[in-house]
């Protein structure tokens, strides 16, 4: 059973962005995501082969708004990067599932 909900939503940043035009796609996962389950939900929601998947743990952050009165918390988080063989591009924002 693949569990399609891992993947939460692409990230959209100036490093991704140009990253994406090489074959690499980053993406937040859930906390709780593997490798083999991030592969799996990829493969199957876009239809390409995975050539390799690097996770990095995100920790949580602690900022102070305004004049040190409110303090709030950024939540731990986790991201995948995918490298798709053979340098294919895909358009991440729409999935085959949603067409």
């Amino acid at each position: 059973m693949i569990n399609l909900s891992v993947l939460k939503k692409p990230v959209v940043s100036e490093k991704s962005s140009l990253n994406m035009e090489k074959g690499i796609y980053t993406f937040q996962v859930a906390t709780t995501a593997t490798k083999v389950g991030v592969k799996q939900a990829f493969e199957k929601l876009f239809g390409e082969k995975v050539k390799d998947v690097r996770m990095i743990n995100i920790r949580k952050k602690t900022r102070i708004i305004g004049k040190g009165k409110e303090m709030t918390r950024r939540a731990n988080g986790r991201k995948a990067i995918i490298t798709l063989k053979g340098n294919k591009k895909v358009d991440v924002f729409q999935s085959k599932s949603s067409k």
